[in-house]
C-alpha cells in the first residue's frame, strides 16, 4: 500500500515537518515524473521512454511534456473514476487527435467503451474484494497489459494491430456486459 510519501517525499517520522522540504517533500505533480513512476513501474516507464512523449527527465522536469499523472490522475491511477475517459486526455493536448492519429483515435474509442462497461461491473460489484469476476481478470490483464504498451510506446502502430486488439477488446466488452445483464 503507498504512503504520500511513496510520491511525494516528505518526513514520515513527525507530521509537523512531513511537508517541509529539507526532507525532501515536493507536493505537486512534478513528483510524478518518470523517474519517480519507473521506481515501481519500470516496464512502463521504459516503454514511455522510447516513444514520442519521451523527455529526458535527468534534465529538468519539463511541463510541456506530459507526466504521469496528466493520462493517468493523480490519487486515483488504480481507480479511476467511472466518468474517465482517455480520449478527453489525448484532446486536451492533441487538437486534431483523430486525424493526426487515426489508428490511436480508434484504440483510444475502444479502450474508453471498454472502461465504461468494465466500471459499471466493478461498481456492481464493489462489496467484493476483487470487483471484476475472477473469469475476466487474465483476459483483461491480457489486453490492458496490450492498451498500455502501444500506448505508452506511441510510436507508429499499424491499423491490423489496433484492429485486431480492439475487436478482441469489443468482444470481452460484450462478455462484461452480458454478465452484469444477468446478475440484474
Amino acid at each position: 500500500v503507498l504512503s504520500c510519501a511513496d510520491c511525494h517525499g516528505g518526513n514520515t517520522e513527525d507530521d509537523v515537518t512531513a511537508h517541509n522540504e529539507e526532507f525532501g517533500f515536493i507536493g505537486t505533480k512534478l513528483s510524478s515524473h518518470l523517474e519517480t513512476c519507473a521506481d515501481c513501474h519500470g516496464e512502463e516507464a521504459e516503454l514511455l521512454d522510447q516513444g514520442a512523449h519521451a523527455w529526458d527527465w535527468q534534465e529538468r522536469i519539463n511541463l510541456n511534456y506530459p507526466m504521469c499523472v496528466d493520462c493517468h490522475g493523480n490519487h486515483d491511477i488504480g481507480n479511476p473514476p467511472e466518468s474517465f475517459a482517455l480520449a478527453d486526455v489525448c484532446w486536451d493536448c492533441h487538437d486534431a487527435f483523430d486525424e493526426d492519429y487515426p489508428a490511436y483515435n480508434e484504440l483510444v474509442e475502444q479502450n474508453d467503451k471498454f472502461w465504461k462497461t468494465l466500471s459499471k461491473v466493478r461498481q456492481y460489484n464493489l462489496m467484493n474484494p476483487e470487483p471484476v469476476p475472477e473469469q475476466f481478470t487474465a483476459e483483461i490483464d491480457e489486453l490492458r497489459g496490450t492498451s498500455m504498451q502501444m500506448f505508452h510506446a506511441m510510436n507508429d502502430v499499424d491499423e491490423a494491430s489496433v484492429e485486431q486488439h480492439n475487436q478482441k477488446l469489443e468482444a470481452l466488452r460484450k462478455r462484461l456486459a452480458a454478465w452484469l445483464a444477468e446478475q440484474n
